[in-house]
């Protein structure tokens, strides 16, 4: 039956996203609900949205979305966020390629980070590079530029995005045997609601736990993937919030990414359509209700 499952998958999978792609170009609003259907089980309310979801689909199909296109990119966001006044929380910046064939891995130091800048969950963590396969690695870069991440659900902002590759310097914490702390604000027009606290995540990133805190460092029992462990609020919270403030202030809702090393901030992303099926519906609502939608010209 595994063996089944194995072939399977993947059939089932490219056609799936097959249609995805046929569904959005014809209908976005019907890709939408598609998604909130598959991943909440319920038939998401676009006419007066109260959640989180909700709004940001409402966002994404009624207002313009050529800066979160900007913003979403992990190369160009860089120049926003130096247009902001914040350039000293860039991680390092070692390398861009248009494509994996670029790479001359011999300029790279022995730790590093490749990721693409327009999509999920395509990041190569290298803490050794003797160990790297360096034909492997260039095929499976490619492949990951090819995709076309986008069409599924409420992401067409992604669709706008020049793939590319970013070669960033490696970040270690040392209150951590595992990745850096992940720390996630959630903002409406720039002021934080809630805070996702991701800890406990492995080297190839898919594998971790998720805690929300209020904004006084409470923990809010209302995630699914909820860990044990109490993290201590960081050094640099406070520098975290003012930063938000001015990276955000301008959008409805965008989450605002942070690790923290050496006590300082270090800024990861901004991502305006994140997955949140582990939230329980009223933190949604809770976030939902400080964004307000604007009207439509």
């Amino acid at each position: 039956m595994k063996k089944i499952k194995k072939i399977l998958l993947p059939v089932f999978n490219y056609f799936f996203m097959k249609y995805c792609k046929y569904l959005y170009k014809c209908n976005p609003r019907k890709s939408a609900e598609l998604y909130v259907r598959m991943n909440d089980h319920r038939k998401p309310n676009l006419d007066n949205p109260t959640d989180l979801v909700e709004k940001n689909i409402w966002l994404a199909l009624n207002t313009d979305t050529t800066i979160w296109s900007r913003c979403t990119d992990k190369y160009a966001v860089r120049s926003y966020v130096e247009e902001c006044g914040l350039g000293e929380i860039l991680n390092e910046l070692y390398a861009k390629w248009d494509n994996a064939d670029e790479i001359d891995f011999d300029s790279l130091p022995e730790k590093f980070v490749i990721k693409t800048n327009n999509g999920c969950k395509t990041v190569l963590i290298v803490t050794d590079k003797s160990k790297l396969d360096y034909l492997e690695t260039k095929k499976m870069l490619n492949k990951w530029l090819r995709k076309e991440y986008g069409y599924y659900g409420y992401n067409g902002h992604y669709l706008r995005i020049k793939p590319c590759l970013i070669c960033e310097k490696y970040l270690k914490d040392n209150k951590t045997k595992y990745r850096p702390i992940d720390y996630k604000f959630y903002c409406a027009y720039g002021k934080p609601v809630i805070i996702e606290v991701i800890n406990e995540r492995d080297i190839t990133g898919h594998n971790a736990v998720s805690t929300l805190y209020d904004l006084n460092w409470n923990v809010v029992h209302e995630s699914s993937t909820e860990s044990d462990e109490f993290v201590e609020k960081p050094h640099s919270y406070e520098q975290m919030v003012s930063c938000c403030n001015v990276l955000a202030k301008d959008f409805p809702f965008v989450r605002v990414d942070f690790y923290e090393i050496d006590e300082k901030p270090v800024f990861g992303e901004l991502t305006f359509t994140p997955e949140v099926q582990n939230f329980s519906f009223k933190v949604r609502k809770e976030i939902a209700d400080n964004i307000v939608l604007p009207s439509i010209k």
